[in-house]
Parts: C-alpha cells; structure tokens; sequence
C-alpha cells in the first residue's frame, strides 16, 4: 500500500512519485512524494478521457494520464490501447489548445508555486 513508509522511501531516493490513485494533481495540492495520476485501461472510453480532460482544465489541475501499451487492432491485455482511439484523444487535446508537458517541467513549475 502506499502509506508514509512508502512515501518516506520514495523521497529518499527520487525527487517525486507518482501514484495511481485516480485524481488529477490540483495545483494547491502538491505533494511531491505522492503526485497524482490516472492510468487508462483497455476498457477505459474515449468519453471518460474526454471528462478528465475537461474536469482537469475547468479546475486548472495537472491531469497526468498514464498509458502502456499501443496496438493497432483489439486489445488483448488491459494494459492495451488502441492507436486510433489514443489518436482521437489527442485530437480532442489539440483541438482545445490545451498544453501538454513532460512531467519534469510540470514538476519544476510547481514546486517554484510552492515557494
């Protein structure tokens, strides 16, 4: 589980972790040992990304979104996901002109808010 020991653990030997609890990273929320994320599943819908998307840019919070596999046809594994439908998601961001980032320079621009 991802208690205070695993927290502690994790900042002794990296600068942040991230979890996949399932929330988007609020800004006045900033807890670099425990940053939020949602993971995308063969079973997630291009409509439920569309809702992150658009809850993450109405409450101005990071929405890191975690994918693993691409693959052009049906997933098999859960951790799969369709090219085209990932396709139709960065559509949807493009179209909205809304910023994407590494995760470090996220990062970095939070913690000088922090200050």
């Amino acid at each position: 589980s991802y208690n205070q020991l695993v927290k502690s653990q994790v900042l002794e030997y990296f600068e942040t972790g991230r979890s996949i609890d399932g929330f988007s990273q609020p800004q006045e929320y900033f807890v670099p040992e425990s940053i939020n994320a949602k993971t995308v599943a063969s079973s997630t819908t291009i409509y439920e990304i569309q809702s992150w998307i658009d809850s993450a840019q109405a409450e101005k919070s990071w929405l890191i979104i975690v994918w693993h596999d691409f693959v052009s046809g049906e997933p098999v594994k859960d951790t799969e996901y369709n090219v085209a439908m990932f396709e139709e998601i960065l559509e949807y961001i493009n179209e909205r002109k809304i910023r994407v980032a590494p995760y470090s320079s996220v990062y970095k621009h939070l913690k000088s808010l922090k200050r």
